[in-house]
């Protein structure tokens, strides 16, 4: 079984906590708080694990909240490979509003990386890359580094053998699209950013939009808009679509990550692609059943795959 390589430029010490009503300008009592390893690639290698799957997470840490992170990580037996930096590693606050039962998120910005740490995480991705299934690139950057990183990290991953997965948004999504990915995933909101415009009403912008991610280079997209439906476009497989299952919704965090986590050990184990989508819609499905930063568990995850709808 090859493994998974994830990358987490900005990764965040996850806390989640409640309290009965946000008031301003009110101490604001909480209750016992949640401690979970956040950022798109430790989310994505969580999920693998899960799924029995072999994923090394690679991350800069900074400071008591970077060894904390590093302890959350070891918690729940996720291998890493961690860059040590000057800054500090962020953390993020969830807050759940019980009179509402609205959820309040508070992200912050994450230490800024100096030229020579920059150069020093390009060149620990393309050593990691060797022998990997995946490369994943996922989740924000940090302040200061230019967009065009995820562009570097893609090129070198896929010198050095390994396809490769990007999951960002903003400038870094649009600067890191090229042929150097095999896997691409944008959300509604990031496909609009790219388009331009609405993908979810407008079906011709989507079309668009996916013509020119395949002219691009870029061999496999899966396109998630929302509870609507999911469109994977694929180089050589054509299109499908999917429906996601009606779930109880308790919290969408990490039910992107959960879905690239899912696709991506499917697809490095040989999955065909239907397989892989099917696995990651559920995946996903699950996810937004459970509370707090946690993801989704195996057996919620195959038993819900029986309920993605294919498309036709």
């Amino acid at each position: 079984m090859k493994h998974v390589v994830t990358v987490t430029m900005n990764p965040t010490v996850d806390i989640t906590t409640e309290t009965s009503k946000v008031e301003m300008g009110r101490k604001l009592r909480c209750g016992e708080p949640r401690f979970d390893p956040g950022g798109g690639g430790i989310n994505v290698a969580r999920m693998v694990r899960e799924l029995g799957g072999e994923a090394v997470a690679f991350f800069p840490v900074g400071g008591t909240s970077g060894e904390m992170l590093k302890e959350l990580c070891a918690r729940e037996n996720v291998a890493t490979d961690t860059m040590p930096i000057e800054g500090r590693t962020r953390e993020s606050l969830k807050v759940f509003e019980e009179s509402s039962e609205g959820t309040y998120r508070f992200l912050l910005p994450g230490p800024r990386l100096s030229d020579r740490e920059r150069e020093a995480a390009l060149q620990r991705i393309e050593e990691l890359a060797e022998g990997a299934a995946f490369v994943v690139l996922s989740g924000s950057l940090p302040p200061g580094l230019s967009p065009d990183f995820y562009r570097e990290a893609a090129e070198r991953a896929a010198a050095a053998g390994a396809r490769v997965a990007l999951d960002t948004s903003g400038e870094a999504l649009e600067a890191g699209i090229g042929p150097a990915l095999h896997v691409l995933k944008p959300n509604q909101d990031e496909a609009a950013e790219l388009a331009g415009g609405d993908v979810v009403e407008d079906e011709a912008r989507r079309e668009r939009l996916l013509e020119r991610l395949m002219n691009d280079g870029v061999d496999i997209v899966f396109l998630t808009l929302g509870e609507r439906e999911v469109v994977v476009e694929s180089r050589e497989g054509g299109r499908l679509r999917f429906r996601p299952p009606e779930v109880s919704r308790r919290s969408p965090v990490g039910a992107g990550d959960s879905f690239l986590g899912a696709a991506i050990h499917a697809l490095a184990n040989g999955a065909p692609l239907e397989e892989a989508a099917r696995v990651a819609v559920a995946a996903a499905g699950a996810t937004i059943g459970t509370e707090g930063t946690s993801l989704s568990r195996r057996e919620d995850i195959l038993a819900l795959c029986e309920r993605v709808e294919r498309i036709a």
